[in-house]
């Protein structure tokens, strides 16, 4: 059994901000040895609440406009790159979290790709920028 340190008043805090973050099932539920990431939540999980400001200020800075997701998710982050004016296309391997891209963000392009496998061809030379914030927060 493990040991909480801190205060109790500390410990009803965190408890409160987890709680206000979501987790796609596979964090909930799932080894991260699953076949498939389950993704059954629309919402932003946690790392983009501290990784969405340098990430902008990067592409900004080096003038990206077309920015490829690679292991988009749900496309929450994808959406937010839209929203900041990118053109960007989520790929992902999870059928599931494509699937709630695509209803989600329904202007932008998704597609269900195992990105240890290499990318069709015709993604070779359209874009300026690659992130993989859902990937690396793994």
């Amino acid at each position: 059994m493990g040991c909480i340190c801190g205060n109790p008043s500390q410990k009803s805090q965190r408890s409160e901000k987890k709680s206000m973050i979501a987790k796609p099932k596979t964090d909930r539920t799932t080894a991260s040895a699953a076949d498939e990431f389950i993704w059954d939540t629309t919402e932003h999980t946690q790392v983009h609440h501290f990784i969405r400001a340098p990430i902008m200020a990067l592409l900004h800075r080096h003038r990206c406009k077309n920015i490829l997701d690679l292991g988009c998710g749900n496309g929450a982050f994808t959406g937010l790159l839209a929203a900041a004016g990118f053109d960007v296309t989520g790929v992902d391997h999870s059928l599931s979290g494509v699937g709630i891209a695509q209803q989600q963000h329904a202007g932008l392009t998704f597609a269900q790709h195992d990105i240890t496998n290499l990318l069709d061809s015709a993604y070779l030379g359209q874009f300026d920028a690659v992130v993989s914030i859902e990937v690396i927060e793994h």
